[in-house]
C-alpha cells in the first residue's frame, strides 16, 4: 500500500519504516500528522503534507481499477454467468466494453456484465442476480 502513495519509492518507505516502524497506510498518515515523519533526514515538513495529500487521493481513488485488471475480473464473471442454465446471452457492457482507462466509478455503465434469463417474468424476478453486477 505504500508504495502507491505518489511520492513514495522504495527507498522512502523502507527509511519510514525503519525509523518509524510504519508498516501501512494509517501509520503513515499518523506520523505524517504528528510530525515524526518531518523530522526524518531528506524529508521535511512539505514532503509530509505532499505525502498527506497523496494518501487523500489514493483513498478517494481507492475504488477505481484500469481497464486491465477490470476486463479480467469482468471477463471470469461473464465466464461464471454464462454457465447458468437460465441464461440466453450475456455481455460485458459498460466502461469495459467501452475501454475506457479507469473502471469503477459511481455513475452508471461503470462495468457491467449483464444478462438475460429465459422463461416467465417472475422467474427472472427471482433470479435478480443475474440482472447485473457491477465490477469494483
Amino acid at each position: 500500500d505504500l508504495l502507491r502513495v505518489p511520492g513514495l519509492n522504495t527507498a522512502r518507505v523502507q527509511l519510514i519504516h525503519e525509523a518509524l516502524g510504519v508498516e501501512n497506510l494509517e501509520d503513515l498518515e499518523r506520523v505524517a500528522q504528528n510530525g515524526e515523519l518531518a523530522r526524518l533526514p531528506k524529508f521535511g515538513q512539505k514532503t509530509a503534507e505532499k505525502i498527506l495529500r497523496g494518501i487523500e487521493i489514493l483513498r478517494r481513488n481507492s475504488h477505481l481499477k484500469r481497464f486491465p485488471a477490470a476486463a479480467v475480473e469482468a471477463h471470469l464473471l461473464l465466464a461464471n454467468v454464462v454457465k447458468h442454465p437460465d441464461v440466453v446471452t450475456a455481455e460485458v457492457a459498460g466502461s469495459i466494453r467501452r475501454h475506457n482507462e479507469v473502471v469503477g466509478g459511481s455513475g452508471h455503465g461503470s462495468g457491467v456484465v449483464c444478462a438475460i434469463a429465459r422463461g416467465e417474468p417472475e422467474q427472472s424476478r427471482r433470479r435478480s442476480w443475474l440482472s447485473s453486477h457491477s465490477i469494483r
